[in-house]
């Protein structure tokens, strides 16, 4: 029997196809270049020996004694999902900043950063000493406004008296009334009450200090309802919606979350051309906090019965074919034949076979790039 070297040919034909010039470039990108250049070389080499091997055999008549060790897995029918990736980040549905809406001097605050307060609960009063006294002036204008049309709707009741002074009381009173009702409306915006139950997370003005209308005065957040939003791309419109499976990652704070989209946006965004979607959150760690970013992985395919085989298995021939090699057993001896497959998604490492397996197949993973077609092989366990 005869043995085929073929690695001192291969050895000879690289040497060959690196140019030898006086001149070295040392540059890293350079390097790099020809590293990709013989690689490249290398592999369509490497397809060639390959077929030289079987044609020297099959004219020959000569075997020979090479057996290459390889490994397999079984071809299985099993689920498959794929998920995409994009970038969100945890927002809660009541996380607001709280502005004044009156000017005044902040006289009392009656929380602190970091306390638990109810909704309507007092968090910061302004002076009123200004417009307590008006008050004052348009109660007792009231009182008299009320005497006079009480007196004046007496004696109109009496038909006594112009109708024209019977209405100019009536309307004095109410016009103070109203003028009354705005200044305790006014009083009342002097106190910045807690819309809602939550944390006081910041406070900014100190007794004593002015504060305008739309001043910002703290940042009042509530955790129980948090949940997730991202942007994702238009191209995915149509393969998600409401109820997709979605698997959340905080790198932060390493903490994996699976979920499901809650909602889908309706609209693209013309300015980057990507849609909006969300997720519920529990409150499974007390490190989930308002803008903490998470990788979203997000399921954009599912085959409940695939044919799935590791990623690594497929190679690409010449024309950029692809195809994988599957064991066959022919009595003691086992070799392996070469099948052109069309793969579907690729996930983690395991790829999605559309068609060329039928499922029954061991495929060649460990070892399949240094045997070909009708190469006798040994699997290992």
């Amino acid at each position: 029997m005869k043995v085929i070297h073929t690695l001192p040919l291969l050895f000879i034909l690289v040497l060959a196809c690196n140019p030898q010039s006086g001149e070295e470039n040392t540059g890293i990108e350079s390097l790099r270049q020809q590293k990709e250049d013989l690689e490249a070389e290398y592999k369509i080499l490497a397809e060639k020996i390959r077929d030289l091997d079987v044609q020297i055999q099959e004219e020959s008549g000569e075997k020979t004694t090479r057996i290459s060790k390889v490994s397999t897995v079984k071809a299985n029918y099993q689920p498959f999902s794929h998920y995409f990736q994009v970038q969100g980040q945890v927002e809660a549905d009541k996380n607001i900043v709280l502005t004044a809406e009156t000017s005044g001097v902040v006289r009392a605050i009656y929380v602190s950063e970091g306390q638990n307060v109810q909704a309507g609960q007092k968090l910061v009063a302004l002076d009123t000493e200004i417009l307590d006294k008006n008050i004052e002036e348009a109660m007792a204008a009231y009182d008299l406004a009320s005497f006079i049309y009480e007196r004046q709707k007496r004696l109109w009741d009496q038909n006594i008296g112009s109708e024209l002074e019977f209405k100019q009381a009536k309307n004095e009173k109410l016009r103070i009334e109203a003028s009354l009702a705005s200044l305790n409306a006014q009083k009342e915006k002097s106190v910045i009450r807690a819309p809602f139950s939550g944390v006081i997370d910041n406070l900014i003005p100190k007794e004593g200090e002015l504060v305008n209308p739309g001043s910002p005065v703290g940042r009042l957040v509530n955790l129980d309802r948090l949940k997730l939003e991202a942007d994702v791309s238009e191209r995915y419109v149509g393969k998600i919606d409401r109820g997709t499976k979605a698997n959340l990652y905080f790198p932060a704070i390493d903490l994996s979350v699976e979920t499901e989209l809650t909602q889908v946006g309706k609209y693209i965004d013309p300015a980057n051309r990507t849609i909006d979607v969300r997720a519920k959150l529990s409150r499974s760690s007390k490190a989930l906090l308002p803008n903490l970013v998470a990788e979203v992985n997000i399921q954009d395919y599912s085959n409940d019965n695939a044919i799935v085989i590791p990623t690594k298995a497929i190679q690409q021939d010449l024309e950029n074919k692809n195809y994988v090699y599957i064991l066959v057993n022919k009595g003691d001896i086992k070799s392996v034949e070469r099948v052109y497959v069309t793969p579907g998604f690729t996930y983690q490492g395991q790829t999605e076979i559309i068609k060329g397996l039928s499922g029954t197949e061991e495929v060649v993973v460990k070892g399949a790039r240094s045997i070909t077609s009708g190469s006798v092989v040994t699997v290992e366990s």
